[in-house]
């Protein structure tokens, strides 16, 4: 597997590389490092005396996962429309279902396991993964009536009904401001997504 390294910024405190796997089947995915440098009582005008005197924090990594999938949504629609009485009087229902598979998440795949409070790669902090697992469900019911009572004036009277469930809206869509909400923001267990399932953010029932 060749490895390209496309970027590589230093500072005196830590040093952050960004590295590019290229697979054979031509699906390329990122994997950024982040790596901490510890100078305990550095001196001054050279901080360190010695290489015995660097430390290097445990690193924590951003990937992709390997089998990611490109989401799909299929959405069905049936409408139903009726003339009331012998006027330009039109009663429509409309009904729509959606459903979504394959959505984008992040989770961190190196999380403590709640059995030993220990993480499965001891050589990082977290992994986070950024996968194509999540999943959403959404109804909608409009109800419509059209009527005419002057050939000039038209009235029209609307009413719309939906419900969406999903578990990945709550860090698809970023939170309001001084949350620290947004696409990168794990779940609360890595390790069980089912307690993600809920009311989409943007679930409006009216």
């Amino acid at each position: 597997m060749p490895v390209k390294l496309l970027q590589k910024t230093g500072y005196p405190e830590s040093e952050s590389t960004e590295l590019r796997f290229e697979l054979p089947s031509a699906t390329e995915f990122t994997v950024y490092i982040r790596l901490q440098v510890v100078i305990p009582n550095p001196s001054y005008p050279v901080p360190f005396t010695s290489p015995d005197q660097i430390q290097f924090a445990t690193p924590s990594v951003i990937r992709i996962a390997p089998g990611i999938r490109t989401p799909c949504l299929f959405q069905s629609n049936l409408s139903i429309e009726r003339r009331l009485g012998k006027g330009r009087n039109y009663l429509i229902v409309d009904y729509t279902t959606a459903r979504s598979f394959r959505l984008f998440r992040m989770r961190n795949i190196n999380a403590p396991l709640a059995t030993t409070g220990l993480r499965p790669n001891p050589n990082f902090i977290n992994i986070d993964q950024f996968e194509s697992s999540g999943g959403s469900r959404g109804n909608m019911l409009t109800t419509t009536l059209k009527t005419s009572p002057h050939p000039r004036f038209d009235l029209i009277a609307q009413y719309t009904y939906s419900h969406t469930i999903d578990d990945t809206s709550a860090t698809m869509f970023s939170l309001p401001t001084g949350n620290t909400g947004g696409l990168f923001s794990p779940p609360a267990d890595n390790y069980d997504l089912r307690g993600e399932r809920g009311r989409a953010n943007f679930d409006r029932r009216h």
